[in-house]
């Protein structure tokens, strides 16, 4: 009498009819499904269902998104050449480069520019840090879980990164090129959180517990209606203009934001 075994040999699974199909009319699915493949959060359990279609869908994501990306890089030299009249092939915004789908949770960008308030040692004025960041639009516009944009402020030999007041300035920068950007009618914003703080190497020699950062953090209403709510701390500034009023330092305030830090620093390390 036979047997029925008891658990299946690789030889007995039967195929999957979705992977038997051609390439080109699993993207057309993928596609139907997915409208924005870079809507991270509809891709996850996609990406999660097997080897092959994880591998599919990553590839999709990141031809989709590196050349959104690689253009605010040649945007960004463009008009670095205009600004210095050079043909030097610099540029205001560092790219990282994404190969898979967990380096897309968090897109770290570096703007390498003052605050927005900083000369240049030769006296040449840097171009303003909203004119910089709103050459991010396109990028923002990504579903991107988190886009970070490290800010190496610059300087002069008589600052430091004690002084309240530069960080209240950084703050305040940062506040108004988000707000530029998201009031622009021609760009639509639908990263989930965007996160601002200052280049790590300036904090150097400082006992600061809590470096000023500022993250804004989509939003959406029952209706639809789509909005960004500011979260902001630095525990040594007395702010008390508009991004006074827009921020309110509570300590649920305070542990909200330690978290979508953590959060977003652990997704970078998890895509590296």
């Amino acid at each position: 009498m036979n047997t029925i075994p008891t658990t299946l040999g690789p030889e007995s699974v039967p195929s999957s009819a979705f992977l038997s199909l051609p390439a080109e009319i699993r993207n057309h699915i993928y596609r139907c499904l997915l409208p924005d493949v870079t809507n991270l959060r509809d891709t996850a359990g996609l990406v999660c269902a097997c080897k092959q279609i994880r591998q599919e869908l990553t590839s999709m994501i990141v031809a989709e998104t590196m050349p959104v990306i690689q253009a605010v890089q040649q945007q960004s030299m463009a008009f670095y050449k205009s600004t210095y009249a050079t043909s030097m092939a610099r540029s205001f915004v560092s790219v990282p480069a994404v190969k898979n789908h967990s380096q897309l949770c968090n897109v770290n960008f570096s703007i390498s520019i003052g605050n927005g308030m900083s000369h240049h040692p030769s006296g040449v004025r840097y171009p303003a840090f909203t004119t910089v960041f709103g050459g991010l639009k396109s990028l923002l516009s990504l579903h991107l879980p988190y886009v970070t944009i490290s800010v190496p402020v610059i300087l002069q030999e008589d600052e430091t990164l004690g002084d309240p007041l530069l960080r209240e300035r950084f703050l305040g920068t940062c506040y108004t090129a988000f707000k530029m950007v998201e009031a622009d009618p021609n760009c639509n914003i639908n990263a989930h959180h965007v996160i601002f703080e200052v280049g790590k190497e300036k904090w150097e020699g400082h006992e600061f517990v809590h470096p000023p950062v500022i993250a804004f953090v989509r939003q959406a209403s029952k209706k639809g209606k789509v909005g960004y709510e500011v979260l902001g701390y630095d525990p040594a500034a007395e702010i008390d203009d508009e991004i006074g009023r827009a921020i309110e330092t509570d300590e649920s305030m305070i542990e909200r934001l330690r978290l979508i830090l953590k959060k977003s620093r652990d997704a970078a390390r998890d895509g590296n």
